[in-house]
């Protein structure tokens, strides 16, 4: 994903993890998000070519997450739906239809 610009956003973790744990930590907690899994059982679930994703979780999407979902749809060239706490998101080319609006 690093060649689409992806690399771990340490943003989206509270301010008191990231005054505690080193760079490496950070990531590992980033990587075990549960949207990150949900993606990446679906994606595993199958050996055909995916060509739609969706997943629900009961939390806020947070930006890292939200910028992974981009870059696997534009990488794997899939349409991708989450529907988070907030809102439902809709990936597609590199692209989220809320237009990254994270309020």
């Amino acid at each position: 994903m690093r060649e689409k610009g992806y690399d771990f956003d340490t943003s989206a973790l509270h301010e008191h993890i990231c005054a505690k744990a080193d760079s490496r930590l950070l990531k590992e907690i980033l990587t075990y998000h549960c949207e990150k899994k949900a993606l990446a059982a679906h994606l595993g679930l199958t050996s055909e070519k995916v060509k739609k994703a969706f997943a629900i979780v009961n939390v806020r999407m947070c930006v890292d997450c939200h910028e992974i979902y981009k870059a696997v749809s534009d990488v794997y060239g899939i349409r991708i739906a989450c529907r988070d706490g907030a809102r439902m998101h809709r990936f597609q080319n590199g692209e989220c239809a809320c237009e990254d609006d994270n309020d």
